[in-house]
């Protein structure tokens, strides 16, 4: 990822280059320099009055997030890039990668809105055999399903209680979804996925 800048999106990139500018325009040559500037009754009373300072990583951590499908294309890409260097991308690779994307962009994308809505997808892998095995597994030797499986996802009670209180603690805050994002337990947020039920009647 590192090494292929050209895998980024045109807006990573511009989170990139402003983070990277923000964290760097303002660095001291000296420390009596900092020491001189942080002590300044003027630039402490703009920092208490919310005229200064801005945590940049809290503010790109949710620009990010709010980019999910770039940053998807740009981990998958990363790690097919990264097996064809060193021939390990098969077809079988190619199908599971394509798969587990589509299944995570369901799992994850916008987990914050609706929270009350189940989604459903069909998948060719039996992401929940995937799941007990801890994701653990060989793409080359897994079975792919013959009978497509239908796949339901939802957050379950605790889960919109918990984003319901998020959204309400840090909704009034500067960069509120960056320390939501930085204070919340994550597994807490994406959804929870479970074998349809109305396929599992009609069995």
């Amino acid at each position: 990822m590192k090494n292929h800048p050209e895998l980024y999106s045109k807006r990573i990139k511009k989170i990139i280059k402003n983070f990277e500018k923000e964290t760097t325009e303002d660095l001291f040559d000296s420390w009596q320099e900092a020491h001189d500037f942080v002590l300044d009754p003027t630039v402490i009373n703009q920092y208490i009055g919310g005229d200064m300072g801005t945590n940049e990583l809290l503010v790109s951590r949710a620009l990010l997030f709010n980019e999910f499908e770039d940053v998807s294309d740009l981990m998958f890409d990363s790690v097919k890039g990264s097996l064809d260097e060193k021939n390990l991308l098969t077809q079988e690779c190619e199908n599971y990668l394509f798969e587990l994307k589509s299944f995570l962009t369901v799992q994850k994308k916008d987990p914050l809105i609706k929270t009350k809505t189940v989604k459903s997808a069909v998948f060719k892998y039996d992401f929940e055999e995937i799941r007990k095995a801890n994701y653990h597994i060989d793409p080359n030797s897994l079975p792919v399903l013959d009978i497509p499986l239908n796949f339901d996802f939802f957050h379950d009670e605790n889960q919109q209680k918990h984003i319901s209180n998020q959204i309400k603690l840090y909704s009034h805050h500067a960069h509120g979804l960056g320390k939501l994002l930085q204070n919340s337990n994550l597994n807490m947020i994406f959804r929870r996925f479970n074998k349809s039920t109305r396929q599992m009647e009609r069995r």
